[in-house]
């Protein structure tokens, strides 16, 4: 072994050392109660703190940002993106459930609705346990912030418990190691120590306040922050001093009780020390806690199969003569059992909640009513916010139901349904095709065609007839101003038209925020209401039925099982889904292959005939450039040329290789310049000739595609590609067929380049199998050119 790999052998050790001391030093804290009294009188927003507003100011704490979808601003919140596994686990497309779930969560927080059980409803697949998994897997990252910190009460006592007069106090005060200001047993060593009573519930420090003081407590803790803020001129004093103005004292901290435990501890020591508070909170320790899941600390799950059942049990006289001293001895303690200990102070979240009876659930009403949950004979105030998730049927079997009309009418539902936007929806499958990959290639578009398959199963056919009649009955109001009634009974005479133009493939586009089959003419159409309404028509329908992400993983699944298949396509998918389906998907699996054809017919046609688009954006320039001349009445200065020059000329050559009507040339000229203008001025800004005259771009394209075309030998080239062998090959090492001078070996040459061709302008940077190989870019171009959809698009007539 080298010096150098042993060096880094002998670091492993040191370095995580060097990680576990560090951090232990950040996230461990030991205060005395006076102590704690000064940190949250410093920072009251922070430490007053209730579930809700810990849980929201969690999710907050990761970022957050605005998102638009048809017609409407949802806030995305970026825990839901996983940033703890590298987005391997994160939430796709589920915008609008995790907006709503917030909402609720905020109102909560803020006081302003009363607190529920949030159930996300939706069928299997949707994402709704992965929602949960980051929300309690962001809560234990935000508890070892900083700005997380969250803290409870030990009690410490030593062994033997002498009176006041005999001994100069209870417990530790012959030590000289006591806390000089406070006289505090919390910073004592540990072997001075002789017990410590741990607060099983992690109760909040202040809700050892008695309570009849308590609200006037946390009153001025927040009252005399803010004053000492108005007076400090800062801009982290102006920031800090806003966001308390916005804080309410919650009412659950001002009307909690501290766990039996604790109100016995307290109790019995207020009544040795004849009601001095000073001297019972000597023996409080304040001890920062973090939550976590697997140590049943503020975060808790209940599977189906667990039972929910709550109990105390007396601590025996073992126990307590371990754990108490002196006078304490006898004073009855109790172990609590069940997940409400674990979620104390955070959430629970109930997996498939509905799948237990209802006698199981009940004591969700007192645990969201009252605050309370009962352990045997014991009840205890909690607070934890209470989420659940279930499948549609178990839903409607609740729904059904008599007995548990009080348990619903505490239940919000937030529906979690199957995605409609396709892109998305492709986006839950790359874990299953990164798997793939590492034996197969996967063509391009592979995914895409089922993912836009399962979204066409679930969608509705837009109709929007309730709609219409309450757009009609609301510009009535407008009759009085005759120009604006008649531009929004236009405006509505269109969307009509466009709503009995529009087929589920345009529907799917639409909320894949693809709108290149709506023509540039008819976007205005498509306003923020309108689209809205599509989106909302069929709302509590559209995504709960249909074909699930589950169905389409098994598809990949067997196709991936064939060794044999070095390279798996759409034709494949297209296959599989067609067998899976029957003859009633047909119409939508015709919908997904006009997709499909579109796509490749122009990716073919750039491979064969290599018409740039840098070529065609030049040429659009120049034709813009002398056209807003030409209306202008302007002359421009050419390259090559010294003297400026009417633009006719230039414009006149290009207008008849685009073959354009002489008749017709001016007024398309005026027509481009003004569709350029309008998008300019609505963007604030110079805009890509391929958004603001996309006509135009089209029609260049299909010109000079139409001249390639004339020069290009098929007939040949479709001998060639059936003759090319490609079973020995390295499915991505460029084709490099002997040089000849033959047609034939002409055309294997010209196979060889639009190969390369495809392959290369598909693959992704740093990863080129994402692409295209030799094996399905052949498949790909034969269909092309052989299959009657898309041969039209390469011999016209």
């Amino acid at each position: 072994m080298s010096r150098a790999e042993k060096k880094t052998d002998d670091d492993i050790p040191a370095r995580i050392s060097e990680f576990v001391r560090a951090d232990h030093q950040a996230t461990t804290r030991t205060l005395s109660y006076e102590e704690y009294l000064r940190l949250a009188a410093a920072d009251p927003w922070r430490h007053l703190r209730t579930s809700y507003q810990y849980i929201r100011d969690a999710i907050l704490s990761y970022g957050s940002g605005a998102v638009r979808d048809m017609g409407r601003t949802f806030q995305s919140y970026s825990l839901f993106n996983d940033p703890f596994f590298g987005g391997q686990k994160r939430v796709v497309g589920q915008i609008r459930a995790i907006a709503a779930l917030f909402k609720h969560i905020d109102a909560c927080a803020k006081q302003e609705e009363d607190e529920s059980i949030y159930i996300l409803v939706g069928p299997p697949g949707t994402g709704k346990s992965r929602i949960f998994t980051l929300l309690e897997k962001g809560l234990e990252e935000y508890s070892r912030t900083d700005e997380g910190a969250q803290y409870t009460v030990n009690w410490l006592f030593r062994e033997r418990f002498e009176d006041e007069p005999q001994a100069g106090g209870m417990g530790f005060q012959h030590l000289k190691d006591l806390n000089r200001e406070t006289g505090s047993y919390a910073h004592l060593p540990e072997e001075e120590i002789f017990s410590r009573v741990e607060c099983q519930v992690r109760d909040h420090p202040l809700s050892l306040v008695p309570r009849r003081i308590r609200r006037e407590i946390l009153h001025r803790l927040v009252d005399n922050r803010r004053e000492a803020l108005r007076r400090d001129p800062t801009d982290a004093a102006r920031t800090e001093l806003a966001r308390l103005d916005a804080f309410a004292v919650p009412h659950k901290l001002i009307e909690a009780e501290p766990c039996r435990n604790c109100q016995n501890i307290r109790d019995r020591l207020l009544d040795l020390y004849k009601g001095d508070w000073t001297k019972v909170v000597k023996h409080l320790q304040i001890v920062r806690w973090h939550s976590s899941l697997e140590q049943g600390r503020g975060v808790a799950e209940v599977d189906p199969g667990v039972n929910v059942e709550t109990e105390a049990s007396a601590a025996s006289i073992d126990e307590s003569k371990a754990i108490l001293s002196g006078l304490l001895r006898g004073l009855r303690l109790y172990n609590f059992h069940g997940k409400p200990v674990s979620a104390n102070r955070g959430l629970i979240n109930y997996q498939d909640i509905f799948n237990k009876s209802h006698q199981q659930l009940q004591h969700l009403l007192a645990a969201v009513e009252e605050k309370t949950v009962t352990f045997g004979d014991v009840t205890m105030k909690v607070d934890y916010a209470i989420f659940g998730s279930t499948n549609l049927p178990e839903d409607r079997l609740l729904e059904e139901d008599a007995l548990t009309e009080g348990l619903r009418d505490r239940i919000e539902k937030i529906p979690v349904p199957y995605l409609l936007n396709h892109l998305e929806e492709a986006e839950i499958y790359e874990p299953n095709i990164r798997e793939i990959r590492k034996t197969q290639h996967v063509s391009p578009h592979t995914v895409r065609t089922g993912a836009l398959f399962a979204v066409l199963s679930r969608l509705r056919v837009p109709g929007l007839a309730d709609w219409f009649t309450a757009e009609r009955r609301r510009i009535q109001q407008f009759e009085h101003d005759k120009a604006r009634f008649e531009a929004r009974k236009t405006l509505l005479l269109r969307q009509e038209e466009a709503i009995k133009r529009m087929t589920l493939l345009h529907k799917a586009k639409l909320y894949a925020g693809e709108i290149g089959w709506i023509g540039h003419d008819r976007r205005e159409v498509f306003t923020d209401s309108f689209m809205a309404a599509i989106r909302d028509e069929h709302r509590g329908d559209e995504g709960t039925s249909g074909n699930s992400p589950r169905w389409f993983k098994r598809i990949l699944g067997r196709l991936s099982m064939d060794e044999n298949n070095r390279c798996i396509n759409a034709f494949q998918v297209y296959a599989q889904i067609a067998e899976a389906s029957g003859d009633e998907a047909q119409a939508l699996l015709d919908m997904v292959q006009e997709e499909y054809s579109s796509k490749v017919l122009k990716e073919v046609e750039a491979a064969m005939f290599e018409v740039s688009e840098a070529d065609i954006l030049k040429r659009v320039e120049g034709y813009l450039e002398h056209a807003k001349a030409y209306v202008r009445k302007e002359k421009v200065q050419e390259p090559f040329r010294k003297d400026l020059v009417d633009p006719d000329e230039f414009l006149s050559r290009e207008e008849e290789f685009l073959e354009i009507p002489v008749a017709a040339r001016s007024e398309h000229r005026v027509a481009v310049v003004q569709k350029f203008g309008k998008v300019a001025m609505a963007s604030g800004a110079r805009p890509d000739p391929r958004v603001a005259v996309p006509d135009l771009i089209d029609r260049y394209r299909d010109r000079l595609n139409r001249i390639r075309h004339g020069a290009f030998n098929f007939q040949a080239f479709l001998l060639a590609l059936d003759r090319l062998d490609l079973s020995d090959q390295d499915l991505f090492t460029d084709l490099l067929p002997p040089p000849g001078t033959t047609v034939a070996d002409r055309a294997v040459a010209e196979v060889a380049r639009v190969i390369n061709s495809m392959r290369r302008g598909s693959a992704l940077v740093g990863d080129p199998k994402a692409g295209y190989c030799n094996d399905c870019a052949r498949k790909v171009i034969k269909y092309v050119l052989t299959n009657p959809k898309t041969r039209a698009g390469f011999f016209p007539g």
